[in-house]
C-alpha cells in the first residue's frame, strides 16, 4: 500500500487542497441542530454594536469548529510545510473559501453552523476570499413570541423608529465574523480586523410549508403576526425570496450610512469587498428600484458624499460636526480597505 508521502507531489498537492476545502453536512432539522447549540443569550458583549436581540438570539455550536488544516499541520514537518503551501496557493488563486450554514428557527432565532473552515492560523488583519452562506428557514413563529393581551411581538415587526429585531441577528452574524472570526465565544475577544472579499448569501426554499398564496406580499404576512387573531397567513412559512429581499433592503440601508444607519454600516464598507444575494443559486430580484442583488461595496462607498448634516451620523452632537465626522470616517474606510487588499476606486472622494 502506498503512503501519502510516496505519491507524486502534484497529486498530493491536489489532495491537500481538497482536504482544506472539504465541507461537512449541514444540520438536517431543528432537532439535530439543537443538540449542539449554545444556550440563548450566551454571546452578549459590549464590544459589539449589534443590539441585544441579535447577540442574544444567535446560537452557535457549543464547541469551536476544528479547522480542516489542524490535523494536517500536526502530522509531520513535511506535511505541515506542504499544507501551508496549499493554503498559500488557495489564497493566491482566490479559492480560500469558508462555508457557513444559517438556520432561521421559528422566525425568532438564528443558528449558525460552520461547514468549512480551511484554517484559523494567522487569522488577524487578513482577508478571506469568500464566505458561502446558505440561509434556510425552519418552522413558523407560532408559540415562540412574547404576547400581550392583544398584541404579538414578532421578530419581523419594526419597532418605534427601530428595525425589526431579527435584523440584529443577521447584522451580528456579519459583525461577529469580521471582529472574531469562526469562533463561538465573543466575551472580551480582541478585534481581529478580518475582511471578506466576497460574501455570498444563498437563500434556500424551505422544504416544508405551507407557504403564503400567490399574490400575497411580505408586509401582509408580517402584519398578521402583530395581532392575536388567527388569519390565513399566521402559520405559513417565510419564502426564501422574501427573506432575501428583506435582507437586501436592510444591507442597502446600512451601506447608505444615513442619519440612522451610520453607526452600524461603517464596518461593511471597511471590511467587505462584494455582497451577492441568491435564491436557490440564482440571482434574486430586488424590490428597491435601480438596485442589484450583487452589491459592489467599493462603488457604493465611492458614491457616498453627504452635504447636509441632517442626513448622516445622527448620533454625533452637536450636529455641526456630523459632516466632518462623515468625511473623516470615509477616509478611514478607504484606508482600511487598502490594508485588507479590498478594491477601492481611484477616484473615490475623501474630502468634501
Amino acid at each position: 500500500m502506498s503512503h501519502l508521502l510516496d505519491i507524486p507531489s502534484e497529486i498530493r498537492d491536489f489532495i491537500l487542497e481538497l482536504c482544506l476545502l472539504a465541507r461537512r453536512a449541514a444540520p438536517v432539522d431543528i432537532a439535530s441542530a439543537e443538540r449542539t447549540r449554545l444556550p440563548a443569550r450566551y454571546n452578549s458583549s459590549k464590544n459589539f454594536k449589534a443590539w441585544g436581540y441579535g447577540q442574544n438570539n444567535v446560537r452557535y455550536e457549543n464547541t469551536s469548529y476544528t479547522s480542516n488544516a489542524t490535523a494536517l499541520l500536526l502530522v509531520n514537518r513535511q506535511l505541515c510545510t506542504e499544507t501551508q503551501d496549499a493554503i498559500a496557493r488557495l489564497r493566491a488563486t482566490g479559492r480560500y473559501a469558508y462555508a457557513l450554514d444559517i438556520m432561521l428557527v421559528k422566525e425568532s432565532e438564528v443558528w449558525a453552523t460552520w461547514l468549512c473552515v480551511p484554517s484559523v492560523t494567522n487569522l488577524t488583519s487578513t482577508t478571506v476570499d469568500c464566505i458561502d452562506v446558505s440561509m434556510r428557514t425552519f418552522g413558523t413563529g407560532e408559540g415562540s413570541e412574547m404576547k400581550t393581551r392583544s398584541y404579538v411581538h414578532s421578530a419581523f415587526t419594526p419597532g418605534d423608529g427601530s428595525p425589526p429585531p431579527i435584523v440584529w441577528c443577521f447584522y451580528f452574524l456579519i459583525e461577529h465574523f469580521l471582529r472574531v472570526g469562526p469562533f463561538p465565544k465573543v466575551q472580551d475577544a480582541e478585534d481581529r480586523r478580518l475582511g471578506i472579499r466576497k460574501l455570498v448569501l444563498d437563500f434556500h426554499t424551505p422544504k416544508e410549508g405551507p407557504f403564503p398564496p400567490a399574490g400575497v406580499r411580505m408586509h401582509q404576512w408580517v402584519r398578521e403576526r402583530r395581532y392575536r387573531n388567527e388569519g390565513p397567513l399566521r402559520n405559513t412559512v417565510l419564502p426564501a425570496d422574501w427573506l432575501a429581499d428583506f435582507l437586501h433592503n436592510d444591507l442597502y440601508g446600512l451601506l447608505c450610512m444615513n442619519y440612522h444607519t451610520a453607526a452600524y454600516g461603517g464596518i461593511l464598507h471597511e471590511r467587505i469587498g462584494e455582497i451577492e444575494l441568491l435564491v436557490d443559486g440564482a440571482r434574486c430580484k430586488s424590490s428597491l428600484k435601480n438596485t442589484s442583488s450583487q452589491i459592489d461595496v467599493a462603488a457604493f462607498l465611492k458614491r457616498l458624499a453627504y452635504t447636509d448634516p441632517r442626513e448622516t451620523f445622527g448620533f454625533i452632537y452637536p450636529h455641526e460636526k456630523r459632516l466632518q465626522r462623515f468625511w473623516q470616517w470615509k477616509k478611514e474606510a478607504v484606508e482600511s480597505r487598502q490594508r485588507l487588499g479590498l478594491p477601492v476606486y481611484e477616484d473615490t472622494p475623501v474630502d468634501p
